[in-house]
């Protein structure tokens, strides 16, 4: 098992020899570091790595006889020989005591730090990082997970080479073909004090700028109205390997580091909407609804019936709603025109068209799936009803 650690991530790799001898990786693993464990020691912040990756594979180390821990940190070495310890090392000493292992020191300079590298220059807490982020996705924290893919994405430059031209190649078509932002590039370069009203650009102009004769807002790309320029964007962030196809949050933020048009959010959600791969392999995340209970038989007509309402219809006689009620057996129909859907309005026509020719029923579903008994149904009516003393 091989543990290392930052100021911000802890990580793993869990490595087992074939039969021909050589190392394989069986498993990883890495975990953010809560703003408490981001002030521990260089030390502490190395043993917790080890007791997360130990935690994380208990039943896989716990059922060999004896195995392995690599390290950076030269002085885990003599954590298990006899010394002062404070109560997180001795908490943590319990842990290490349940094992039959063996700690291991190796340089860092042998050791493969690439996810870690990564990770360690994405998390850099430097002030104009935050502010670019702020500007950018507006927040100052972007999540560890969100770093962690832009890093990776920007380390397949020679992979994207040429999807990136067939970028660069659209950009010039779009900017031909998009007058709107043609005029918006105008406007910032005359150095006007706002767009033009036609543009109906409710950005600032004073956040805005031209570099190489590229319009940029807060320090990105605003990318000109052109579909198959944006949705080839997109596709290049969110389809990704190393992305992996995040969800529309993660890809918004990631889209929203390097580039800016209006409705851009719309668009993201509607590309992730319709992705194929996400639709083929995302797993269901709710639950079970269960079997559906269709409702019972009725042993006698109009015993139970079902009532809908129908409004919004043109005005006739001063009757503009429609009462539908419905026998449940014999699916017979009794359309009742009704002034309005007050409830003593529904009570009264129901009284007249329904109770005085069937008689109260026995239940009443309404669309919304309510159901009432029979002492519910009588008490409604006979509430309802101006005849009964």
């Amino acid at each position: 098992m091989e543990c290392d650690s930052s100021g911000y991530v802890t990580a793993g790799v869990l490595s087992q020899y074939d039969e021909n001898g050589i190392l394989r990786p069986c498993a990883y693993f890495s975990r953010k570091n809560t703003p408490a464990e981001c002030n521990y020691a260089i030390h502490d912040k190395e043993l917790l790595a080890v007791i997360r990756g130990l935690e994380e594979w208990d039943a896989e180390l716990r059922s060999v006889e004896k195995f392995k821990v690599v390290t950076d940190h030269k002085n885990l070495e003599y954590f298990m020989k006899p010394r002062m310890l404070n109560e997180r090392q001795v908490r943590w000493s319990l842990i290490l005591g349940r094992y039959n292992m063996e700690i291991l020191y190796r340089p860092a300079d042998a050791n493969d730090d690439r996810l870690r590298g990564r990770l360690i220059q994405v998390l850099k807490p430097t002030t104009s990082y935050y502010e670019e982020a702020d500007k950018a996705t507006g927040t100052i924290a972007m999540s560890t997970r969100i770093r962690a893919l832009l890093a990776a994405t920007q380390g397949n430059d020679q992979e994207d080479a040429p999807r990136q031209h067939d970028i660069e190649n659209l950009w010039i078509q779009s900017v031909e073909k998009d007058p709107v932002y043609q005029e918006a590039r105008e406007a910032v370069e005359s150095q006007q004090r706002r767009f033009p009203a036609a543009l109906q650009i409710k950005c600032s102009i004073a956040e805005c700028k031209i570099k190489d004769q590229i319009l940029y807002f807060r320090n990105r790309k605003w990318v000109p109205n052109y579909e198959p320029l944006r949705t080839s964007i997109i596709e290049r962030i969110h389809g990704s390997v190393a992305t992996g196809h995040p969800g529309r949050e993660i890809t918004y933020k990631m889209v929203a580091r390097d580039f800016f048009w209006p409705g851009m959010s719309n668009d993201i959600r509607r590309y992730i909407r319709n992705c194929d791969t996400c639709g083929r392999t995302k797993p269901w995340r709710d639950g079970l609804q269960g079997l559906l209970k269709p409702l019972p038989v009725p042993e006698q007509i109009w015993k139970e019936i079902s009532i809908d309402f129908i409004d919004g219809l043109p005005e006739s006689d001063g009757k503009k709603s429609l009462m539908a009620v419905t026998d449940r057996l014999s699916k017979d129909v009794v359309f009742i025109p009704l002034a309005n859907t007050e409830t003593e309005t529904v009570v009264q026509a129901f009284i007249t068209y329904v109770v005085a020719y069937h008689w109260i029923p026995d239940a009443i579903t309404s669309d919304r799936g309510t159901q009432h008994s029979p002492q519910q149904s009588i008490k409604w009516v006979l509430e309802g009803s101006d005849w009964i003393d």
